[in-house]
């Protein structure tokens, strides 16, 4: 997250900067941190959000909408895409700057559940081959690695562990009340909620942090 908001200040300063993918199991954050780090730069840039069946039509977009004096974030979110869709090669011609001629004020920021944007097959290996101790993948394996390769930026997200998701939902809520709560009632109460939402990630635990507020509002 520190190397996004670096990433976001320089290009907002008119400095270097690089396109930029967020991946990672559903509910870790992605969207999130991209939104309030877009609202904390507001006055400084622009934010574009659009489906990834619109990139076909983002040259018309910025010839139309956008100018030379503004700094402009392009936003993805929850891109999953077939390699036999032509959206897949519109992304990576607009990474490459191949056929949209995109300026030094525009840069993309993406989110996706998967690392290389497209679904990963058992398929995929059957053409592995080994040279010299170095794995060599089968043509439609490549074209996935290429295209997740082009964003200069990568950031990771990972699900909460379950001591972790307990102490967050104890610390938050903690911070609602004056109150001392009781750690153990409310672990209770917060284990039952992620046995019913089937996980530990951050968004489930906000969910669980205004369940609770709901529907046990003695304990505050």
């Amino acid at each position: 997250t520190e190397a996004l908001e670096k990433n976001i200040a320089s290009f907002v300063k008119g400095g270097p900067f690089l396109h930029t993918l967020l991946w990672g199991e559903m509910g870790c954050g992605k969207s999130s941190l991209v939104k309030s780090l877009l609202f904390k730069h507001k006055e400084n840039l622009s934010a574009l959000q659009i489906r990834i069946d619109q990139l076909k039509d983002l040259q018309h977009i910025i010839d139309t909408h956008f100018s030379n004096d503004r700094q402009y974030i392009i936003y993805i979110d929850d891109i999953s895409l077939s390699r036999s869709d032509e959206d897949f090669y519109f992304l990576k011609t607009f990474l490459d700057g191949s056929f949209f001629q995109v300026a030094d004020n525009i840069m993309m920021i993406a989110t996706s559940n998967r690392r290389h944007l497209t679904p990963e097959f058992m398929s995929d290996n059957q053409n592995v081959t080994v040279m010299e101790d170095a794995l060599h993948y089968g043509d439609e394996k490549n074209d996935a690695l290429a295209l997740s390769d082009r964003f200069g930026l990568s950031v990771s997200f990972y699900t909460l562990g379950k001591n972790d998701y307990l102490e967050l939902v104890f610390q938050e809520l903690q911070k609602r009340t004056s109150k001392p709560l009781n750690k153990d009632e409310i672990k209770l109460h917060a284990t039952r909620y992620a046995m019913q939402k089937g996980g530990h990630n951050g968004r489930t635990a906000m969910q669980c942090i205004k369940y609770i507020q709901i529907m046990q509002p003695a304990l505050f």
